[in-house]
């Protein structure tokens, strides 16, 4: 079913445009940008919401990127942000954030981190098939063929070119730069290169996880790691390969750094980071250490703090917690359920995924 005319009124987490049918039913439109008026086709019809697609544009918005920088936005599913000019994009999340947090009295953003919005990548995963690379169609399993993606590192983008004229079959390969221009991924017999960060020297590897964006990426381990008191004993979880960890030994005493990652705890313990021990454990699961600790940094995946770990703070109380988030919904539900014993003190904002919907935060929650 067809509905014309329809007025997009914002553009919400998830890469969506959010208009309003004629019954009054939300609907969101993948790559529709606030003050577009658009004809769609509706693609799911839910009983609260609908999901459509763009047939015709009818009137475009203002805050539309007149000239893309790539000729696949609209289709690719990766920049579901990158028809709308760099500026808006960055009001956009801004918004998200604050409107995720309306309920917490007082709340601010101290400050947002941005930097160049293209060639921005040194860690991701592409698609290779038949001689050439690319990437799925939004929402879908239709392979897309590209000659090149902008917000990769051209030097990862080069190495993808050589592998892919020997690719056949769709293989999706990992792949990673290191502070040098070395590109590896995860088929090469290298395993692991070193890279340096704003703290010292860590190791990478394609197949573990690592923050992506190289131009903030030393401004954000520098922030986090600042907001940490001085001189106690840190409880690291998902700490992953020490991208944290590195900068939190500067100053602490001592720290357990854990996460359930085997690659990346290997990859940490012969980066062989002072004042620390890194213990592989699932967090999932009850956990209870014996480490006294007087501070929290955490770093968990878009799913936000398992149940374990919020149970394990309710039961210590740290004094202070600093949390990395790249989702403000869970991050929004994880300190509501802890907001009884805490405040939030500092807000920021990193800009690391430019022209997609995610968003990078760190908030550091002081105990009332």
């Amino acid at each position: 079913m067809q509905y014309k005319n329809i007025t997009i009124t914002d553009n919400g987490y998830g890469g969506y445009g959010v208009g309003t049918l004629g019954s009054g039913k939300k609907v969101f439109v993948p790559f529709a940008v606030t003050g577009d008026v658009v004809n769609i086709e509706l693609t799911e019809d839910k009983k609260n919401f609908s999901y459509g697609k763009i047939v015709e544009i009818v009137k475009p918005s203002l805050l539309r990127d007149e000239e893309p920088y790539c000729p696949h936005i609209g289709v690719c599913g990766g920049c579901l942000f990158g028809n709308i000019k760099y500026s808006e994009q960055v009001n956009i999340k801004k918004q998200i954030v604050l409107q995720n947090f309306k309920d917490f009295e007082g709340f601010k953003i101290d400050d947002i981190f941005v930097q160049n919005p293209l060639r921005y990548r040194i860690k991701c995963s592409i698609k290779l098939k038949e001689g050439g690379f690319g990437f799925y169609k939004f929402n879908s399993r239709e392979f897309i063929k590209v000659d090149d993606c902008p917000i990769i590192s051209e030097n990862i983008i080069k190495k993808v070119k050589d592998l892919s004229e020997i690719s056949q079959d769709l293989t999706e390969l990992n792949f990673i730069e290191n502070t040098e221009g070395e590109v590896i991924s995860n088929i090469d017999n290298i395993g692991y290169v070193a890279f340096d960060t704003f703290f010292g020297e860590l190791l990478v590897s394609a197949n573990s996880f690592f923050q992506g964006n190289r131009y903030l990426l030393d401004k954000l381990q520098q922030k986090a790691c600042s907001l940490i008191g001085k001189g106690g004993n840190i409880l690291e979880l998902y700490c992953g390969n020490g991208f944290f960890t590195v900068g939190l030994a500067k100053s602490a005493k001592a720290i357990l750094a854990v996460d359930f990652d085997r690659e990346a705890i290997k990859l940490a313990r012969l980066a062989d980071i002072q004042n620390t021990k890194f213990l592989r454990y699932d967090l999932n699961r009850h956990f209870a250490p014996s480490f006294k600790f007087d501070s929290l940094f955490v770093d968990p995946s878009r799913q936000g703090l398992s149940k374990s770990v919020i149970k394990l703070i309710r039961d210590k109380l740290p004094e202070e917690i600093v949390y990395v988030s790249c989702n403000p919904t869970t991050m929004k539900r994880d300190i509501k359920n802890i907001s009884e014993f805490y405040n939030i003190r500092e807000f920021y904002i990193f800009d690391m995924f430019p022209n997609t919907y995610h968003i990078e935060s760190v908030a550091r929650l002081e105990r009332k």
